[in-house]
């Protein structure tokens, strides 16, 4: 046992941690495994936990927030409350590395835990996992993210995209490229040897993420009405939920395409290979993101993809090898690359076979120990 113990903050509940078995989830038992003292300091949850009862060198400290998740500012006060309770504890425990992976868009958080590190001499690792770095732009959070950056020990980015951000934000800051947690090859693979469900007559497309604006599916939903007219086999698969899930179902309706057209709203992530595995083609059309996670476990499953030519997308989607790229917001382009495996489908298990071979630099056994690597450099200072 290293004895290195390590305060590991989220804002996210124990109950949303458990239930997608998230980047979180894996990272904390990653660490215990490797015996690390991990406390993990999180918002009261409301159910009794599960998946980490039995996970050694774990603690677990829970705050509690007033407001429920559809209250208007909910996320300052959560932030608020948070950073309140996380002052007390970080006054009262002694810890080698603060980790924080969830800062929030008022980064409040992230500012406490610097200015505690500092006064206590303890390593600061901060983790961005997307909008937090790319989309709040007005001048005071800019100011804010270069502090952040500026003042971290080590900052931890998805992409090459998101580290030109960083390093243009804060040219001095200490950055490195680690996706959360890479993915899984032992778990997402594909169901045959390639992808051999081309050989149906319709094709399944499968989108996998929040129903948030910023994942851009109006626009994925608008190209399918000419897809659904011209080949009415084709299916589209939309798993996730969020606050545009009920508008979502209401445009599909009154567009006419609610057959071919599935919500199967969130599923746990144990279960999400099988989505995978039962389609043929991959979208994301994204206005922005980090890196886009789904795209390596539809890559490690052996899918050709689609996504939006922005940031971390275009870092993993290799043109006319593994995919295409396509301009956001627009729906005649996705129109277009849907039709283009449609017609000729031996796209479709070539650049599945590309992308299982390419995914294999993101495993997640290779971003584990990337990250175990960075964090004993930070205990050790």
């Amino acid at each position: 046992m290293n004895n290195i113990k390590i305060a590991l903050m989220t804002l996210n509940t124990i109950d949303k941690i458990e239930t997608t078995e998230g980047g979180l989830l894996k990272i904390v038992k990653y660490l215990s495994k490797n015996g690390y003292i991990v406390d993990l300091l999180i918002p009261k949850s409301s159910t009794k936990r599960r998946k980490l009862d039995n996970v050694n060198h774990l603690e677990i400290t829970c705050f509690s927030y007033p407001l429920k998740n559809n209250v208007k500012l909910d996320g300052l006060i959560k932030e608020i409350d948070y950073m309140i309770n996380l002052l007390n504890i970080l006054q009262r425990k002694k810890y080698d590395v603060i980790y924080n992976s969830s800062m929030g868009p008022f980064y409040t958080n992230s500012l406490l835990s610097i200015l505690l590190c500092k006064l206590k001499d303890v390593s600061y690792l901060n983790e961005w996992l997307g909008s937090d770095l790319l989309i709040y732009d007005n001048i005071i959070r800019k100011v804010i993210k270069r502090l952040v950056l500026s003042n971290s020990s080590i900052n931890l980015v998805q992409s090459k995209y998101m580290y030109k951000k960083a390093k243009k934000i804060s040219k001095n800051s200490l950055v490195f490229v680690n996706p959360t947690m890479g993915v899984d090859l032992n778990k997402f693979r594909p169901k045959y040897n390639g992808n051999s469900n081309s050989k149906r007559e319709g094709v399944n497309i499968l989108f996998v993420g929040r129903l948030h604006p910023v994942k851009g599916l109006d626009y994925l939903i608008d190209a399918f009405v000419s897809i659904n007219e011209k080949y009415p086999k084709t299916k589209l698969n939309i798993v996730g939920d969020g606050e545009l899930k009920n508008k979502l179902e209401r445009k599909v309706k009154t567009l006419g395409i609610k057959r071919n057209v599935n919500f199967y709203g969130h599923v746990p992530h144990d279960e999400l290979v099988n989505y995978y595995q039962n389609a043929d083609l991959f979208v994301l059309p994204s206005l922005s993101e980090g890196l886009g996670h789904v795209l390596l476990e539809a890559m490690a499953c052996g899918l050709p993809l689609i996504a939006t030519d922005v940031a971390g997308p275009k870092e993993l989607v290799d043109e006319r090898k593994g995919g295409f790229l396509v301009s956001p917001k627009k729906s005649e382009s996705i129109k277009e690359a849907i039709e283009m495996f449609i017609e000729k489908k031996t796209l479709l298990r070539k650049m599945g076979s590309y992308n299982i071979k390419k995914v294999k630099k993101y495993s997640q056994k290779k971003v584990m120990k990337e990250k175990k690597f960075l964090i004993d450099k930070l205990s050790k200072k």
